[in-house]
């Protein structure tokens, strides 16, 4: 990735990253600069289920949130929530955005505040956050562990946890059986 033309992307493991963090991850990255740069893993599910948990103001539960699972983000601050959510469908003005069509909040609050206009299929809450110290990032794409991939809201939102390793991949243009092995630097 380059420091002086950065955009949001996805980071996207290769298949030589064993390191079980980020083992067959792809990552929206949201920032990379001389200081280092952060992202979320978007295809890590947890166990924990958060439909019980979003009281709305009158004390009621959204039934729409009741299929809400709590995503993990990355090893770092795990104690932090994050909302990943469709920025066309609803934003905030203090929201961190990613584009036009993604926007990420800091606050829980979201979900109850604005609940009539957030659609709980195009949104994702994580625990936490992937980082890199500065420098580090370019080290380890250097040694072949990253490929960068377009932003797509659809990889983001509709496609199941368990494919979107493999469908990022093969919106690449590559098949995912045979890519070990090859220099990431031809891919990107």
């Amino acid at each position: 990735m380059d420091l002086n033309d950065f955009k949001p992307c996805f980071l996207v493991a290769m298949p030589e990253l064993t390191d079980p963090n980020f083992a067959k991850t792809v990552i929206l990255m949201t920032d990379f600069n001389k200081k280092g740069a952060s992202g979320f893993v978007i295809n890590k599910k947890t166990d924990i289920d958060l439909g019980g948990s979003i009281v709305l103001p009158d004390g009621s539960l959204n039934p729409d949130y009741n299929d809400l699972t709590l995503w993990y983000g990355g090893p770092v601050e795990p104690d932090k929530i994050w909302i990943i959510y469709d920025g066309t469908i609803h934003e905030e003005p203090q929201d961190h955005g990613l584009g036009d069509e993604i926007k990420i909040a800091h606050d829980i609050d979201i979900l109850i505040n604005h609940e009539q206009t957030l659609d709980p299929t195009k949104l994702k809450v994580l625990h936490g956050f992937s980082g890199w110290s500065a420098g580090q990032l370019d080290g380890e794409i250097a040694l072949n562990s990253w490929i960068t991939s377009p932003l797509s809201k659809d990889l983001l939102f509709n496609v199941d946890e368990k494919n979107v390793w493999e469908q990022a991949i093969r919106n690449l243009g590559f098949d995912p059986s045979k890519l070990k092995g090859i220099n990431s630097a031809f891919i990107n």
